[in-house]
């Protein structure tokens, strides 16, 4: 863990398209999605349960194209930067 206290992250990120990115928890819990808001500039955090099976990664890769995000519970959305809210859902895996 690194002297700041956040864990130190496991997986990259995925860039999906411009101010939206996927981030697996260190956990393998959840499938974090890290959005910018362009309307108040800040990023949110989106998640959903990591998939366990084939066919759930499946329509997880399905629903990500067609940009389709209802399965997704929002976590928060207050974080001025990216890696605000990175270290925000590092911090809420470790807990």
């Amino acid at each position: 863990m690194p002297e700041s206290g956040t864990p130190e992250r496991k997986y990259a990120l995925v860039r999906i398209k411009a101010g939206d990115w996927l981030l697996p928890s260190n956990s393998l819990r959840w499938y974090w999605r890290l959005s910018k808001n362009e309307e108040e500039g800040g990023w949110s955090l989106w998640r959903t349960a990591f998939p366990q099976q084939d066919h759930e990664f499946d329509v997880l890769a399905e629903d990500i194209a067609l940009d389709l995000w209802q399965e997704w519970e929002l976590w928060d959305d207050h974080f001025p930067t990216r890696g605000e809210a990175i270290v925000a859902l590092l911090r809420y895996d470790e807990a």
